[in-house]
């Protein structure tokens, strides 16, 4: 051990021993208390001058001796430290001592378990304190803290007040000075922000020193910390400086603090203004509402508005304090809530009271120096008077003091100013020389007069109505004469408030004209408005409006304008009464020009509009409409035409028609019933029951109907009205017989509601409606088939149509076993007795994809969504055979495990399945006692659905996201499922040993193998169609031989581990023998079915076949299929009914039904949860297209490049096949992505190094001086042994991996970079790019862009899983202006075929896969 003793730093202390110096060093270092066990610990790399380690009696000694010294001191519970006047200098000479200082840092490290533990246990705040100060001060790197951030779970070192007490007591200016610029930055913009206007004495040197950094020149800062150092010199009361410090500052806050300097220095008002002009400008720029300043500065706005005499600045203040709290009534206790109690106080909105205001601070705590500050301010402003007077006297005085100490002498001014007034006291003279917001009290009643004067008109000034809120509206009111003239009509304006709608009032038509916003049915009425030809003044043209009132919401009687009227169209009514032997006629209605009163029988002065129409019209006097009263809440709308004129003339003559004569007027009547309501007393003709019962009249329209409801009481004949309105006693003429009735107008309303009821979406209020939409037709005559006793439907002759409803249980399906398939048959059974057979209603919901079915001759099956869709998917996972479907089936047990699907009926052996599911999916099982691991809630919850799948005897694919444990899940399947007999794992090659490891480790139980011999472990990784066929290389039979025994001698608790290459070899050997549990790692090697690997994978024989698999849909929907087709054959049929039934569809026409189809297919065996679902405490993960700009050589290399390759390949598609074409494309656009990466890979001869290799060893030197490690991914080796060389030129450390490192040097060269031997692990992209867990690296670069997204993905997610502790960064190189360009935006294409089967996202499905036009297209469209 190196003699650290610093004779400078401990002068004046008495000499120490060796071993108490080291003692005294120790404690001084750790800056906290630490019991004897921990000290041993942390002196662990140390000795004594005997040469042993320190231990618990010898540390009892040395300690007793400092304690005896001055130099060490013990907690009550045993913890030691050293007192702050000894440790503090004697800490500073070890952080000066270079080699002192890397020593003790890595003994702390080391005591805490920096680098590797989860979290630190640093409960106490000191202890906090103390680890602060070590790693900003000892260990200096944003790195460092960092970790130290990520490790703290009971208090965040980032905590304003732990970060003052460890850097700023005592504040040491040559330590910050030293700091890391970047740590520096980090820590300044969290006390600053946070410490502004506290009264915090501690902060002061700080501020000291950020201002001598800005002296001369305020430039030199950060322009975040320039603000922060200007809001501080406000608020010390130096607006001067406070204006130089901004100088050349062109932000939005930079002028809200020169606006807050004017609003202190007294000029409030012009303060106020700016400010607000830089507020909406900030609000602009960031696209926010609140919170866009630091709290101090909208402090001080704040005090700018109560300082206004004005009460609506205070509501202003209000509404303000309101949105940054982000509650409409904050709590009074918060930094802005006080401010809404107290102006709601100030205007009436909330009682007086002293109590909510804290004028007496908090009992036993400290509130920020701001906050306690506006409490006394805005007492002071409500004349409060503090409960008790000595405390908060001597609270005031102890908080100026408090930010006099600070260097804050402005709010020491305005916390002395408020305590005089709340004291009622006169200011000292130096204070009452300044602005002070708070004036002189005023009388209490002028202040309650002010704010009533404030409310404004009523609702004036409100917020715009939300969804629940009420609106503003207007009522059109009606004054008419006693015989139904519309004299004239007005609006009302109802405004909405707090309290509710207020009182209406006139509106002025001109400026309802200007308004764009009103609802349809006002400004249907507005349309009416008219402009007086002689002063042109505006008027209503009545005979055009009042015709708009018809149904219109809001209409109201002149004489009560809150009575709702309903304004209803009908026709003049005629009676027809018996007197003795004559029928005697009568209009009812006025609607003879006689009968209208004379124009100057009211007061018809506004009626402007009268002498307009009349001197047109030539007929003054003469009405045109009616508006007749039919109740206090009923009218009725009458044109008068002049067949009803006629009518009336000739009716008022007196003529009587003799009852014998009766027969001869039969056509006269049936034509006045056309143009009258007829109505009659009870002594005219025969008194009929009425008819409730209303009559829906249906029309086609095109594709859809038209819909009138009406009510006719006579029943098939006589008039008909609007359900529920008119007259109640109607008279009619029925074969020479007068037939009067008396109708149930409240029935009728009853059996209108019932059908609108019925079909929600319908007008309520409405009788009649106009009906488009096919489906929506169809809907209301499936509803009025159920309402036939209360409606009935009416058809044009021959034009019916019926539309009969069924539902599951109407479906009786049976099935007959026959071995793995099914014979399906069914039939549903319709009201009317008919029965459809399953194969005819399949090809019925094939032929169309909504809910009714059109059955012919006007008859429409009506289907439930349920049972439409379940139909639907029942004849995508079936054929037909015959009169009855074939269905696998797995796919019938999907397809009945849905949620209300129709029972399968079945024999025996199907029974026995459904009861085994059943069975199974109840089942509980307990984690195996030998797993070596807690599994996550989400790990248990997949280790669960493979146990219940496994006991049904069915597959699965568990398709998680990379990183999530798919491993570990298996590993505990293979426990739980070890004594039933032996398993075999068929993994890359490049995983092999990483399977053998995990057991190890968490599996220690199960006898884990490898299959073959270590040579032939180290063959390249095959891609599907490369392995040796059977007539190739000789083969060895002794070695074939050892395979094969080693195979059948393996039994229960074992498990066999093998790549895919000798799975592809020795397949015959492998499938030779049952399985127990057959697990397939990274299962997409088997994506391409035709392939001998995908073959030897689904020959294999075993009791549970398991896929796992990060990525089952890459390209293609087929790699599902072949991925299932292992797990579960035959559940989605063969390839080509694949391809038919959801691949085409869906990778072709984006058929979203056909995508949900197969998720729901897939869904019982197939399961997959992201990362971002159930790791909440994962890091984030960070994507960035980094491009890299090409020189002038290179750029024009590679457009050369570009055009010999479309020229080659349009000569190839003259002449050649289209699979040869396509082939020849991707030749050339695979030459282009070489050629991206570097211009040597494919011409050599020029010399040109590539821009991106540069850019590479640029990026790289960046992240060794950041501390950071990286992942490298390319497809091509002889682009990584270009980076290679740009390393070792660099002298940067690497690891290296790619297809032909040996197995055992790969498991060796990935422990190396786990255990921090490179920078740098270089990584071929299919080698590499699963199975690998590298989360020591913080940095993934791609340097070269794959066509598949999934396999960057894949790769990304060696670092990015569970074990990361630092925020991962995905770098994507891409050479601007190249092949790269197009690829990086084919990357979402391919990602949403994947989406949209196995997330549930229905979006875009198309584009995923390319043919040769597509590729030519992108070959053609790389960007110059």
């Amino acid at each position: 051990m190196p003699d650290l003793f610093d004779a400078g730093a401990t002068a004046g202390l008495p000499v120490l021993s060796a071993d108490a110096q080291t003692v005294f060093d120790a404690l001084c270092f750790l800056q906290a208390p630490l019991n004897i066990t921990r000290l041993a610990e942390f002196l662990g790399d140390h000795t004594t001058t005997r040469g042993t380690h320190f231990h618990g009696p010898e540390l009892r000694r040395l300690l007793g001796d400092l304690q005896a010294a001055g130099l060490a001191a013990t907690l009550p519970q045993g913890p030691w430290f050293a007192p702050r006047d000894q440790a503090w200098p004697r800490f500073l000479a070890l952080l000066r001592d270079g080699r002192a200082r890397t020593a003790w840092w890595a003994s702390w490290r080391r005591l805490y378990r920096f680098d590797h533990s989860w979290h630190l246990e640093l409960f106490a705040p000191e202890a906090m304190v103390g680890a602060i100060r070590v790693v900003v001060l000892a260990g200096g790197t944003p790195q460092a803290f960092e970790r130290l951030c990520q490790l703290s779970r009971q208090a965040s070192p980032e905590h304003p007040a732990l970060l003052a007490a460890a850097l700023l007591d005592p504040f040491d200016a040559g330590l910050w000075n030293a700091l890391d610029v970047e740590l520096r930055h980090r820590l300044l913009g969290t006390l600053l922000r946070h410490l502004g206007g506290d009264a915090e004495g501690l902060t002061r040197p700080l501020w000291d020193w950020l201002l001598a950094q800005a002296t001369p020149d305020a430039g030199v800062l950060h322009d975040g910390h320039r603000l922060r150092l200007a809001e501080r010199l406000l608020l010390a009361g130096q607006r001067d400086t406070c204006l130089q410090v901004l100088r050349g500052l062109d932000h939005p806050e930079a002028q809200a603090l020169r606006a807050a300097a004017d609003i202190a220095a007294g000029h409030t008002a012009s303060g106020v203004r700016a400010f607000e002009l830089a507020w909406k400008e900030a609000a602009t720029l960031s696209g926010k509402r609140k919170q866009l300043f630091a709290e101090p500065t909208t402090w001080v706005y704040l005090l700018g508005l109560i300082a206004q005499p004005d009460p609506a600045a205070w509501t202003k203040a209000r509404k303000f304090a309101a949105g940054e709290a982000g509650k409409r009534d904050a709590d009074a206790y918060t930094f802005w809530g006080v401010w809404q109690e107290a102006i709601d106080q100030r205007l009436g909105d909330a009682p007086r009271n002293p109590r909510r205001l804290l004028l007496n601070g908090i009992s036993g705590g400290r509130m920020h120096g701001l906050q306690q500050l506006s409490h006394w301010l805005l007492g002071a402003w409500l004349g409060h008077v503090p409960p008790q007077l000595p405390q908060f006297e001597a609270e005031s005085r102890a908080l100026a003091q408090g930010f006099e100490d600070a260097g804050l002498p402005w709010l020491a001014m305005l916390t002395r100013r408020s305590a005089a007034l709340l004291l009622g006291r006169a200011p000292a003279p130096e204070d009452a020389a300044q602005p002070f917001p708070i004036g002189a009290p005023t009388d209490r009643w002028r202040e309650a007069l002010n704010a009533i004067v404030a409310l404004g008109p009523v609702g004036g000034g409100t917020p715009a109505p939300g969804p629940d809120a009420q609106a503003d509206r207007l009522i059109w009111t009606v004054l008419t004469d006693a015989h139904g003239r519309v004299r004239r009509i007005e609006p009302l304006e109802q405004k909405a408030g707090a309290r509710g709608l207020g009182k209406p009032k006139p509106a002025s038509l001109a400026a309802l004209a200007k308004r764009t916003d009103l609802p349809a049915h006002d400004a249907a009425v507005l349309r009416a408005v008219k402009k007086l030809p002689y002063g042109g003044r505006l008027t209503l043209d009545k005979t055009q409006a009042v015709q708009a009132l018809v149904r219109h919401p809001q209409v109201a009687w002149a004489d009560a304008p809150l009575q709702r009227v309903e304004v209803s169209e009908g026709l003049p009514q005629l009676e027809v009464l018996t007197r003795g032997d004559h029928l005697q006629f009568k209009v009812l209605d006025p609607i003879r020009p006689d009968d209208v009163a004379p124009a100057d029988d009211i007061d018809d002065e506004d009626d402007d509009d009268t002498w307009t129409r009349s001197r047109r019209s030539g007929e003054a006097g003469k009405p045109e409409v009616l508006l007749l009263r039919d109740g206090p809440e009923q009218a009725r709308l009458v044109r008068v035409t002049p067949a009803q004129l006629r009518v009336a003339e000739l009716v008022s003559q007196g003529w009587q028609v003799p009852v014998a004569a009766r027969a001869e007027l039969d056509s006269a009547l049936r034509v006045l019933g056309t143009h009258f309501q007829l109505a009659s007393d009870a002594e005219a003709g025969h008194e009929v029951p009425a008819s409730a019962v209303l009559r829906a009249e249906l029309t086609p329209q095109g594709d859809g109907l038209a819909l009138r409801l009406v009510a006719a009481p006579f029943g098939d004949f006589g008039p008909r009205q609007a359900p529920g309105l008119g007259r109640e006693r109607v008279t009619t003429v029925h074969q020479g017989v007068t037939l009067s009735t008396r109708r149930d107008l409240a029935a009728e309303r009853g059996h209108l509601q019932q059908l609108v009821a019925a079909v929600d979406w319908l007008d309520d209020g409405a009788h009649a409606w106009t009906l488009d939409d096919p489906e929506q037709a169809l809907a209301v005559v499936e509803a009025l088939a159920g309402l036939g006793d209360t409606i009935v439907s009416e058809w044009p002759k021959g034009k019916p149509m019926r539309v009969r409803s069924v539902a599951a249980p109407q479906l009786t399906l049976q099935v007959k076993s026959q071995g793995d398939w099914l014979q399906l048959d069914g039939s549903l059974a319709l009201d009317g007795g008919e029965v459809l057979r399953l194969k005819q209603l399949l090809e019925l919901v094939a032929q169309g994809k909504r809910r009714y079915v059109a059955l012919g001759d006007g008859d429409f099956l009506a289907l439930g969504d349920t049972l439409r869709q379940q139909l639907a998917d029942l004849r995508a996972i079936s054929t037909p055979q015959g009169d009855q479907q074939r269905v696998a089936a797995l796919a019938a047990m999907a397809w009945s495990a849905q949620a209300g699907a129709p029972a399968l009926d079945g024999d025996t052996a199907w029974q026995q399945r459904c009861e085994a599911w059943a069975t199974a999916q109840a089942q509980v099982y307990s984690v195996p006692a030998g797993l070596a691991a807690d599994l996550r809630d989400y790990q248990a919850s997949g280790w669960l659905w493979l146990m219940r799948l496994a006991a049904s005897g069915f597959g699965a694919v568990l398709a998680d996201d990379m990183g999530l444990g798919k491993t570990l899940q298996t590993l505990a399947l293979l426990l739980a499922r070890s004594a039933g007999g032996p398993a075999l794992v068929v993994a890359p090659t490049s995983v092999c040993g990483n399977w053998l490891a995990e057991a190890a480790r968490f599996a220690p139980g199960l006898q884990v193998e490898m299959y073959g011999d270590t040579a032939l472990l180290a063959e390249p990784e095959d891609d599907g169609d490369a392995a040796p066929d059977d007539d190739g290389a000789p083969v060895d039979s002794a070695r074939q031989a050892a395979r094969r025994r080693q195979v059948q001698a393996l039994g229960p608790g074992q498990v066999l581990v093998c790549s895919y290459g000798l799975l592809q070899l020795d397949g015959d050997i492998l499938t030779g023998r049952p399985w127990h549990t057959a697990v397939l790692d990274e299962a997409q090697a088997i994506k391409n079915a035709g392939t001998r690997r995908a073959r030897a994978a689904q020959a294999l024989a075993a009791d549970f076949k398991l896929a796992l698999t990060g990525t089952p849909v890459e390209n293609r929907l087929g790699e599902l299929w072949a991925i299932m087709a292992f797990a579960n054959p035959g559940l989605l049929g063969s390839a080509e009914q694949f391809n038919t039934r959801f691949a085409g569809p869906i990778e072709r026409d984006g058929d979203a039904q056909a995508s949900r189809r197969l998720r729901r297919l897939v869904a019982p065996f197939l399961l997959r949860r992201t990362k971002a679902e159930v790791l909440a405490d994962l890091p984030p993960r960070t994507e960035i297209v980094h491009e890299v700009v090409p020189g002038t050589r290179e750029r024009a290399l590679l457009e050369a490049l570009r055009q010999q390759a479309e020229a080659s390949v349009a000569q190839a598609l003259e002449g050649g096949a289209p699979g040869q074409a396509q082939m020849h494309i991707l030749a050339a656009l695979t030459k282009l992505r070489r050629a991206a990466c570097d211009p040597r890979l494919v011409a050599p001869e020029l010399g040109i190094v590539g821009a991106k290799v540069q850019e590479f060893e640029r990026l790289a030197q960046e992240l060794v001086a950041g501390r950071h490690k990286a992942l490298v991914f390319s497809q091509f080796t002889d682009f990584l042994a270009l980076l290679r060389d740009r390393l070792d030129a660099a002298g940067l450390r690497y690891q290296y991996l790619d297809g032909s490192t040996p197995a055992a040097q790969r498991t060796q060269r990935v422990a190396a970079f786990q255990g921090g031997e490179g920078d740098f692990f270089l990584i071929s992209l299919k080698a590499g790019g699963f199975g690998l867990n590298l989360t020591m690296a913080d940095y993934v670069i791609i340097a070269d862009p794959w066509w598949n997204p999934a396999a960057e993905d894949q790769a990304s997610g060696r670092a990015h899983r569970i074990g990361q502790q630092r925020p991962v960064t995905v770098y994507r190189l891409v050479t601007q202006g190249s092949i790269e360009d197009r690829i990086v935006q084919l990357h979402h294409h391919k990602r949403a075929l994947a989406d949209g089967v196995l997330a549930g996202q229905d979006g875009d499905t198309t584009g995923a896969v390319m043919d040769a036009a597509q590729m030519l297209a992108l070959l053609r469209d790389a960007p110059d």
